[in-house]
């Protein structure tokens, strides 16, 4: 708690306001702090707030749930499994769902994740047939949201998903700006006191590109993505099995340099995303292009796992190796352990 009472000598209390010790320009130079853990490189990240937009039935659920089934499946094999995004992998986190929908919906879904019941127990959903789950108004916000933070640390929570935002926010205008931004600033509390991932989900402008509603629902989130459908004049080349009322846009933007600006996926008749390569032509940075060295020259060789034998072989300068080694760890590619001179990296795939 920022707030604590002190006894001073004459008996009296005062409140103060407790800040921490700021960290100097120099620690932070020499620190070797890790990039935050992706729960989905590019969406999702832990101790931070993403708000995933759509229109009205554009597919937002759908997403929400193929992340979930990647997570299961991930959790059945204790290894990253292939994300909907490029060239990255979804990590296994312990989930709170919290939905407007009726239970009926997420019992359909549960009975459909592979395995029985035994090994679904990484998943909590609390949904309409519980009664009332969400907050009556704006006084009862800040009780709401504690109440789901002592769920998330007594369920060791990783991930929670809110949807709508409106709803659990006990948000009644989303152009009152003073009212959503106090409603994101509370619900930032989970993310920030618990450590897990916060996904608010929301609906778009018509255009389907912006989060609907005032300033503050782009000025709070660390990252925020949009989901649209194609629009009547726009076009796309017609993969073998791709059809295109089937095809979403999916845009990015935020604190982490892995978003992408703009992805095409489609969904298949099972509910799965698949990226669309090639759709638009993509500005390929250096960090990235160093970074496919460096995983040839660990496939390689995996018995390579110190930094310093990795930059050895791919003969990368230190700073281009580093730029290209956070961008792995931060896509879930290549896992780190130790700091500084003993870190050691590991591939997180098979292949």
């Amino acid at each position: 708690m920022s707030v604590k009472v002190f006894k001073l000598n004459n008996g009296d209390e005062v409140q103060r306001f407790v800040l921490p010790v700021p960290s100097s320009g120099s620690e932070l130079a020499d620190s070797d702090l890790p990039s935050p853990a992706a729960v989905v490189p590019g969406m999702i990240y832990k101790g931070h707030v993403t708000l995933f937009s759509g229109a009205p039935k554009a597919g937002k659920s759908t997403v929400i749930r193929d992340i979930l089934r990647r997570i299961h499946a991930a959790f059945a094999t204790y290894d990253p499994v292939a994300s909907m995004m490029p060239d990255r992998f979804i990590r296994p986190e312990r989930t709170l769902v919290v939905s407007e929908e009726s239970g009926w919906a997420w019992q359909e879904f549960a009975e459909g994740l592979d395995g029985d019941s035994r090994d679904k127990d990484w998943f909590k959903i609390m949904h309409r047939g519980h009664g009332r789950v969400a907050p009556g108004g704006s006084d009862e916000l800040v009780l709401w949201v504690d109440a789901v933070i002592e769920m998330c640390k007594a369920l060791d929570i990783g991930l929670v998903i809110v949807d709508p935002v409106t709803r659990f926010g006990a948000i009644t205008c989303e152009n009152d700006n003073s009212e959503v931004l106090r409603a994101l600033m509370a619900f930032e509390r989970i993310a920030s006191e618990t450590g897990a991932a916060l996904v608010l989900l929301h609906h778009t402008t018509k255009g389907g590109n912006e989060p609907r509603g005032c300033s503050a629902w782009q000025q709070q989130p660390d990252v925020i993505l949009s989901l649209r459908a194609l629009g009547e004049r726009e076009e796309i080349e017609q993969a073998e099995g791709v059809q295109k009322h089937r095809v979403r846009i999916l845009t990015g933007k935020g604190r982490f340099p892995e978003i992408e600006d703009s992805i095409v996926c489609h969904c298949d008749e099972e509910g799965r995303y698949h990226h669309l390569p090639g759709v638009f032509d993509r500005f390929i940075s250096k960090a990235e292009y160093d970074s496919e060295t460096i995983l040839t020259a660990m496939r390689a060789n995996r018995m390579m796992v110190k930094g310093s034998d990795i930059k050895d072989a791919t003969k990368l300068a230190q700073g281009p190796f580093g730029r290209a080694m956070r961008l792995l760890v931060a896509k879930n590619r290549v896992i780190k352990s130790g700091t500084t001179m003993d870190t050691e990296y590991v591939l997180a795939d098979n292949d």
